[in-house]
């Protein structure tokens, strides 16, 4: 895997968590023990970024293929991407709630069944796949 690849996908990854996070916190959080500070942001972006490198290695590994910069994702690599986020989102939301790291305003959807909120369980779901996506595009354009 080229180093170039590594710097792609991490940098589009802190960039659309970051939109993402900054965009949701306010509206869709209550303060908890995490205090919504450009440090807390800051944090959350690099767990983020974190999550998307966890994701992309399980998801190769799920699929016994490796995904690269220029390896094309298959509907099945997608729906794995999805499902591993789904499942990461819904473990870490699950564990911040009770915990009492943060709470949710009313303003936020929930997802019946599971009680997190939808837009973290979308993150994890969707911006992972987008980065991967926008990286190998990048990737695809360059020498």
């Amino acid at each position: 895997m080229k180093l170039r690849f590594v710097c792609a996908l991490s940098v589009l990854a802190a960039v659309l968590h970051a939109i993402w996070e900054f965009v949701q916190c306010v509206p869709f959080y209550a303060d908890g023990r995490f205090p919504m500070t450009l440090a807390g942001m800051l944090q959350a972006v690099t767990g983020d970024v974190a999550l998307t490198w966890l994701m992309f290695w399980a998801t190769t590994l799920a699929l016994r293929r490796p995904l690269g910069e220029t390896a094309a994702v298959s509907r099945a690599g997608l729906a794995a991407l999805a499902a591993i986020g789904a499942i990461l989102a819904t473990a870490i939301e699950l564990h911040a709630l009770s915990s009492g790291r943060w709470r949710y305003s009313a303003l936020m959807p929930i997802v019946p069944g599971i009680g997190v909120g939808l837009l973290p369980l979308l993150q994890l779901m969707v911006l992972p796949a987008l980065a991967l996506r926008l990286a190998q595009r990048w990737m695809t354009s360059r020498p």
